[in-house]
């Protein structure tokens, strides 16, 4: 999906039902390789189109995916720029 440009929000979400800790490393190398915004970058287009932060979403995941949901709960209490997804996610 990812290499047809058809990747979405969604689709990163179904890995969380899986809980998998393999999904890390492929995750990050995603982020870095097709440079993921995140929340914090300027996310909209010179069209005026928003950009979607996969970046942060992958961040997100992969606090899931090590910490579980003590580690989305307390991202999600630390007020950072992740907690609407912590919350989201949870």
């Amino acid at each position: 999906m990812d290499k047809n440009n058809t990747l979405q929000v969604e689709h990163l979400l179904k890995l969380a039902h899986n809980g998998d800790m393999t999904f890390i490393e492929p995750l990050q190398v995603l982020k870095k390789t097709h440079s993921w915004h995140s929340i914090s970058d300027n996310l909209m287009l010179d069209n005026g189109n928003r950009i979607i932060p996969f970046g942060s979403w992958a961040d997100i995941l992969c606090i899931y995916f090590e910490r579980g949901v003590d580690g989305l709960i307390e991202c999600g209490l630390y007020k950072s720029e992740l907690s609407v997804f912590a919350i989201a996610l949870l």
